[in-house]
């Protein structure tokens, strides 16, 4: 059975008979519990969770490109140079002489 503080401070009081051992008791349970509940910190907490949420968000989206690589069908696109690219490109005509004919 669970006791709260007041109650276990009644049956300590009730219980003991010596003033000192009883006030010693008294002082270690009072100082032991607390009255009102603390409220934790929990930014730290909000932070990591909505991180997590973060790379979870991150993850499904690379999982699903992984899967899209290998399920889409391939589109091929034939690579066709620019025009311009092709008139850059200038061909010489040079005479080749043969070390033969000479």
């Amino acid at each position: 059975m669970k006791l709260t503080k007041q109650e276990l401070i009644q049956s300590v009081s009730d219980r003991i008979q010596d003033d000192d051992i009883k006030m010693s008791l008294l002082e270690d349970i009072s100082d032991s519990f607390v009255d009102e509940p603390v409220e934790a910190d929990t930014t730290e907490v909000d932070g990591l969770k909505a991180e997590i949420e973060d790379l979870r968000m991150k993850y499904d989206e690379l999982k699903q490109k992984y899967i899209d690589r290998f399920t889409k069908p391939e589109v091929a696109e034939e690579i066709q140079p620019e025009p311009e690219e092709i008139n850059d490109v200038e061909m010489k005509e040079e005479e080749i002489v043969d070390v033969k004919e000479i």
